[in-house]
């Protein structure tokens, strides 16, 4: 100390941050904070729809080399809707090994290929009083297979449900979407008809399962942001608005 220096004096000399500055601080971080958590959530959704999108991919290029080993059949029958493994599906379901195990790997429960990562509420679905709950539903079929006015038939996948159990088709027939009547337009390459898609309560619903066990509410929304991904019957697959669908159903 030196002569004269009081101790008030020193106390003056000592640093440090007062209450204020601390929560200036504190709220500028809260600031950064809620800048950079959305960007983080789309950041998280892009890579969820890509790896669903790489799924999707993955499943038709399955059904592609099965229709190869097949005679040009393709697997089934099956229903439209498609169950993960882990709700372990009987035969009815395309998820189910035998149809494409060898393709996608047999796999357990946890098979993730058969998941969208983003929809979750499809997967976790409760049918009020059903046994089947949670729904377990992953993706959905294009099992018309064309348009109602196209020159091919529908129901490539066959129907296991009805009486008799109607067959599976050749991937051959598909040649044409047929002309629909949102706009007219004539699909004449399996480029443009989709295969499977991600699945939500507007385009799966008890109409179209031909069971009233399994189905989807209209609370569950497009998983993508208001789109869905897509796989198309010669074995690509993109991402598409809802005000972008493909052009048949």
């Amino acid at each position: 100390m030196k002569i004269g220096q009081t101790n008030s004096s020193l106390a003056t000399d000592k640093t440090g941050f007062t209450l204020i500055e601390l929560l200036v601080v504190i709220a500028i971080i809260a600031i950064l904070a809620g800048m950079l958590l959305p960007a983080l959530s789309k950041a998280k959704e892009k890579a969820n729809a890509t790896k669903c999108l790489s799924n999707l991919k993955q499943i038709g290029l399955a059904i592609i080399l099965y229709a190869d080993d097949s005679d040009g059949f393709l697997p089934g029958p099956v229903l439209r809707g498609i169950r993960h493994p882990m709700a372990n599906p009987s035969a009815l379901y395309l998820s189910n090994p035998v149809h494409l195990g060898r393709y996608v790997g047999a796999g357990n429960s946890n098979n993730t290929v058969w998941a969208c990562p983003s929809n979750r509420r499809a997967i976790e679905y409760v049918i009020p009083g059903s046994a089947l709950s949670p729904a377990r539903l992953s993706f959905v079929l294009n099992n018309r297979g064309a348009a109602a006015t196209a020159t091919n038939p529908p129901l490539l996948f066959g129907d296991p449900n009805s009486t008799p159990t109607l067959p599976v088709k050749r991937l051959a027939v598909l040649t044409s979407a047929g002309n629909t009547a949102a706009n007219g337009m004539d699909v004449t390459s399996p480029s443009a008809i989709w295969m499977i898609g991600d699945i939500d309560g507007i385009n799966y619903n008890m109409a179209n399962t031909g069971s009233a066990t399994l189905y989807l509410g209209n609370n569950v929304p497009p998983a993508h942001n208001g789109g869905r991904n897509y796989n198309f019957f010669d074995g690509h697959a993109e991402y598409r608005k809802t005000n972008s669908l493909p052009a048949n159903p």
